[in-house]
């Protein structure tokens, strides 16, 4: 029983790790595609 509920402790860390990275991964993507949409915005506008 101690060592299942280890086991499940474990693996729900890693769930969190996972969504997490996947998480700042998005962040990070959709950051970078805003930002180059308004530079290119930007430039059709000069």
């Amino acid at each position: 029983m101690y060592v299942q509920m280890k086991h499940s402790i474990i693996i729900n860390l890693f769930t969190l790790l996972y969504f997490k990275s996947i998480y700042l991964y998005v962040n990070e993507v959709l950051s970078l595609g805003s930002a180059a949409l308004l530079t290119a915005v930007g430039r059709a506008a000069d």
